[in-house]
């Protein structure tokens, strides 16, 4: 939980060591609401890659868009495609309080972005372990909307997950994800990885430094 109280207060602006005493109990107590009112779900599949620059997913034929992921992946020979959701009654509440007290709903939305990403961590564990068995590396998460990879990207997403079915996320026509509170992300895996650079700004950061973590319902 501190590590989750952490988290969420640096979605809030706090800077790494800041003193979380005045608003730490707040934040414990609202995350251990969201995991009682979420339903978190995930789905991932993992699928082959062409060598063809840009990249293509085999099998669907269809190719990964823009120069940033497509450097992200210039070492992978697959792709790992992988969704979650906390599921919509933490939409409906961050939705009330925004209506009744907006300072709260800043810090329980925060506390929300928190809580599934350490679901996306989680997943991302097995991923690993399934990368590790046939001795593969991996990148880190590369979400559409990141960099050049255009958000029109969920509803190819929405092809090779059918993520209505699977998890029950629906792509809105302005390609944002419903419930809100739901993540898609790609995962290259090859010979070569660097499981903490991110190709997309090439450098570390305290978004992407820290190891992954993870479990399955």
């Amino acid at each position: 939980m501190n590590e989750l109280i952490k988290e969420a207060a640096r979605y809030l602006g706090y800077k790494k060591g800041s003193d979380l005493s005045d608003i730490g109990t707040v934040l414990e107590r609202m995350l251990i609401e969201i995991e009682d009112l979420s339903n978190p779900k995930y789905f991932f599949r993992i699928l082959p890659l062409t060598d063809l620059k840009p990249k293509e997913i085999k099998g669907y034929e269809i190719v990964l868009p823009g120069k940033d992921i497509n450097n992200h992946l210039h070492n992978s020979q697959m792709i790992a495609i992988m969704a979650v959701t906390l599921g919509m009654n933490v939409d409906k509440k961050i939705k009330e309080l925004q209506y009744t007290d907006l300072s709260k709903a800043m810090i329980y939305d925060a506390c929300a972005s928190a809580f599934i990403e350490q679901i996306c961590d989680r997943v991302e564990v097995e991923i690993v372990k399934y990368a590790s068995q046939i001795s593969l590396g991996k990148t880190s998460r590369f979400s559409p909307g990141y960099g050049d990879f255009p958000l029109e990207f969920q509803r190819e997403i929405d092809i090779i997950l059918n993520l209505s079915k699977n998890v029950g996320i629906f792509v809105s026509k302005s390609n944002i994800l419903v419930p809100r509170k739901s993540v898609t992300a790609v995962i290259g895996l090859g010979k070569d990885q660097d499981a903490i650079h991110c190709t997309y700004c090439n450098k570390l950061c305290e978004m992407r430094k820290a190891e992954y973590r993870g479990y399955r319902n």
